[in-house]
């Protein structure tokens, strides 16, 4: 008795003789060669798609900036009474 199994990461086909553990034959995943044109138009819309992923990191980015801005403002206003903060030793 032979069992077939199917590759999770290339799609290929392996039989195993299920008494011995050998592999007994291995067939490759065909897939379908796609024409230069398809191929370039889908190259164009993953370009677009990384500019538009680019400039939403461009504006996470902006805004983290601004925010770690205001907190640093925030601590420059607090009076510092000089004091080390509860929970750490010093010696």
């Amino acid at each position: 008795m032979a069992l077939k199994v199917k590759c999770p990461c290339c799609q290929a086909t392996i039989v195993v003789d299920e008494a011995t553990g050998e592999i007994l034959s291995h067939e490759e995943f065909k897939r379908e060669l796609k024409d230069l044109g398809a191929f370039l138009e889908e190259q164009k819309h993953r370009s677009s798609a990384l500019d538009d992923k680019f400039k939403a990191a461009q504006e996470a980015q902006k805004r983290r900036q601004e925010i770690l801005q205001k907190k640093f403002d925030l601590a420059k206003e607090k009076p510092d009474d000089g004091s080390a903060p509860r929970g750490i030793l010093w010696d």
